[in-house]
């Protein structure tokens, strides 16, 4: 992170596990929240870049304003400078999971 610190890719602060009297148990992964603003978050779209099994359910549209590839059909506008350095540091991050050997990733973009 020091060497790319404008990366978009979420910071890890821990990975719990967490276990019941029972025997029972979970996993639990902090970071940070890619999603702090004071604005209210209407959609949320987990862009992966495929289409295979990329469109979300009626219950993820409803429930959780979750949308995916195939729901994505907004242009986005961001001006020549914004795009340059959008498009720099989405290659710097995706140099950095390949030489990591991490497959998957996902492009969260969120609307108000």
């Amino acid at each position: 992170m020091m060497s790319n610190p404008h990366t978009l890719l979420p910071r890890f602060f821990g990975s719990y596990r967490i276990l019941m009297d029972d025997g029972s148990g979970c996993y639990l992964v902090v970071m940070n929240n890619v999603f702090n603003t004071s604005l209210e978050v209407n959609k949320i779209f987990d862009l992966k870049g495929s289409t295979v099994g990329r469109e979300a359910s009626d219950e993820e549209k409803t429930n959780g304003k979750l949308f995916k590839d195939l729901d994505f059909s907004t242009n986005i506008y961001l001006g020549k400078t914004t795009k340059a350095k959008l498009e720099e540091q989405l290659n710097r991050d995706c140099e950095f999971l390949e030489k990591s050997e991490i497959m998957d990733y996902s492009f969260y973009w969120y609307s108000s």
